[in-house]
């Protein structure tokens, strides 16, 4: 018998080389100076365009859904999301040695204590929880860790993948971040007066319903306003934008009504509208992973009936096999 040896893949190419690029930039590159990091990024959408054809006509379709867009308007959007979606990979190394957070990022406004804030899933999330707790110490982030220790995910298809998940998960703890995971401990938390910041559209939460977002049917949960309805803590909205300078600005608003529709229709839909690539990795993502976990965002996606079992609170979910 012959043995022959499988030659690698443009994409495990790929893979290795975001891995080697990694290592460079977390030994090397100073985190003072995130400069250097804005340079390489915009090579992201070429390569991920010749690579993974069908990862790039999933994006161009869901930017088109969401925002009714021609196909050169979506691949303008994309461009930049691929772009802000690779700088914001490439700083995530840096963010435990980095003191002072201005070069990355600018924060307006403050969070009052015992309050629960609220921010789309969008490109720079890492890199505020980061700045948000060097500024308060008693900061609690709700959701799935960015790069958990189990769970099938998109950097987790082979071996380079998995090493590199272990490093950026070796760099998420030692940033001082108190991770939350399950839903009905925040309770706890905002009633001692720690500041708990949490997607709410993240899938970590553990009861959701159909709700009319982006002109589509969304699966979003209610749980954020309960909490906050039955506590009657603060409710503060946030929004996170890549300026031109590529460094990011955080918008920390005023309290605001626990009403999900409200908040949807005043503060999310019309950020978004307005910066569409901020999201775009984001719904691409969920739809990718809606195969695997029956847990889709939008419902015009979904496969059969499966999803059903996050919106009925009777039926146990085993969240071991939520992708995210």
């Amino acid at each position: 018998m012959v043995l022959t040896v499988r030659p690698p893949t443009p994409a495990l190419l790929f893979d290795l080389g975001r891995w080697a690029l990694q290592e460079l930039i977390r030994e090397s590159v100073p985190p003072e100076n995130p400069e250097i990091l804005r340079l390489l990024a915009g090579v992201s959408w070429r390569m991920t365009a010749a690579l993974k054809p069908a990862r790039k006509a999933l994006l161009l379709d869901e930017l088109r859904r969401c925002f009714g867009v021609n196909l050169r308007t979506a691949e303008n959007i994309a461009r930049e999301a691929h772009d802000a979606t690779l700088q914001a990979r490439l700083e995530v190394p840096l963010l435990p040695r980095v003191q002072d957070f201005s070069p990355y990022m600018r924060i307006f406004g403050e969070l009052p204590e015992g309050c629960l804030l609220l921010h789309p899933t969008v490109v720079g999330v890492e890199l505020m929880r980061a700045a948000l707790s060097r500024r308060y110490p008693d900061l609690v982030v709700f959701g799935k860790r960015a790069f958990p220790e189990k769970g099938v995910g998109p950097l987790q298809g082979n071996a380079i993948n998995r090493r590199s998940l272990q490093r950026m998960r070796e760099e998420q703890e030692k940033l001082p971040i108190r991770w939350e995971e399950e839903a009905t401990a925040l309770a706890t938390h905002l009633q001692a007066g720690r500041r708990v910041v949490a997607a709410f559209d993240d899938r970590a939460w553990s009861r959701f319903e159909p709700v009319s977002f982006l002109g589509r049917t969304a699966l979003l949960s209610p749980e954020p306003w309960e909490l906050a309805r039955r506590l009657a803590c603060p409710l503060v909205p946030a929004t996170i934008t890549r300026e031109r300078d590529k460094s990011y600005r955080v918008g920390i608003g005023a309290p605001i009504a626990p009403d999900l529709g409200t908040y949807l229709r005043n503060d999310v839909e019309p950020f978004l509208r307005q910066h569409p690539g901020a999201v775009a990795m984001w719904l691409a993502e969920c739809r990718r992973n809606a195969t695997m976990d029956d847990h889709p965002f939008f419902l015009d996606y979904a496969l059969d009936g499966r999803y059903r079992r996050w919106t009925d609170p009777e039926r146990a979910i085993d969240r071991s096999t939520v992708i995210r």
